[in-house]
């Protein structure tokens, strides 16, 4: 059981490495013709501070910096809690809510949908 926990911490670790090259090292999660839109580069960074204060799971680019969508991979306890302080997110003004639903994949649009209904 331990020796299967450490390789989960080097995996979420390779993630999170391979999503620093991409974002901060590369910078190709924006152009610089359009430096002040940095939708994904938020993204991440607000990710990164929920893994951070919860301490487990990672998160990266994905698909392609400049239309690509972010990865978080979360332990199934904190999932619900990631998509409440999503939707506070999305809940003020600026924020496009239907790409932030498109964003999500199959199993995540409907359950974000569902919860922009309620």
């Amino acid at each position: 059981m331990l020796f299967r926990q450490v390789l989960v911490l080097f995996f979420l670790a390779g993630i999170t490495a391979s999503g620093n090259s991409s974002w901060k090292w590369l910078q190709n999660c924006y152009t610089n013709s359009s430096v002040q839109e940095q939708g994904i580069s938020v993204a991440l960074a607000l990710t990164e501070l929920f893994i951070a204060d919860k301490k487990r799971g990672a998160c990266r680019i994905h698909g392609g910096g400049f239309a690509g969508v972010i990865m978080a991979m979360l332990p199934n306890d904190l999932v619900d809690e990631y998509v409440e302080e999503w939707l506070g997110i999305v809940a003020q003004d600026g924020y496009d809510r239907e790409k932030v639903i498109a964003g999500c994949g199959d199993n995540g649009r409907e359950i974000l949908a569902e919860r922009l209904e309620e």
